[in-house]
């Protein structure tokens, strides 16, 4: 639907032009086509605007292999130090208690169990 072009302000199109307003948007403040906006800006002599569809777009690659995968491991790897390595391949546990577990219901008997972080080791508190 075409609109009237003559009672636009080229100062005010030029600030919304500008702004990079998307194209619709446009359209729909001066309810004008897109055509019409076309006309316009080349008829104003307005600055290019950046439009998506013409940006350089990255190349697809595809994805890598496992081998891939694993082999730039191994190369960052060999760039850790000691420390690095060390903190990177050790899983530390950490260390937690839990509270009064009932062992029989009958009897309702509890033991208190403590885990100290280290691996294997579990105290029994009577």
């Amino acid at each position: 639907m075409r609109g009237i072009t003559s009672t636009i302000s080229v100062a005010a199109f030029h600030a919304d032009w500008m702004t990079h307003m998307p194209m619709r948007a446009l359209c729909e403040r001066w309810t004008i086509s897109r055509d019409q906006v076309i006309r316009l800006a080349v008829v104003w002599e307005l600055p290019r605007r950046h439009d998506r569809k013409l940006r350089a777009k990255p190349l697809r690659q595809r994805d890598p292999t496992t081998t891939e995968i694993q082999q730039a491991c191994i190369r960052i790897q060999a760039t850790w130090s000691k420390d690095v390595e060390e903190e990177r391949r050790v899983v530390k546990s950490q260390a937690f208690s839990m509270k009064r577990i009932p062992l029989d219901s009958a009897t309702r008997s509890h033991i208190d169990v403590e885990y100290n972080g280290d691996c294997d080791v579990w105290e029994e508190r009577p």
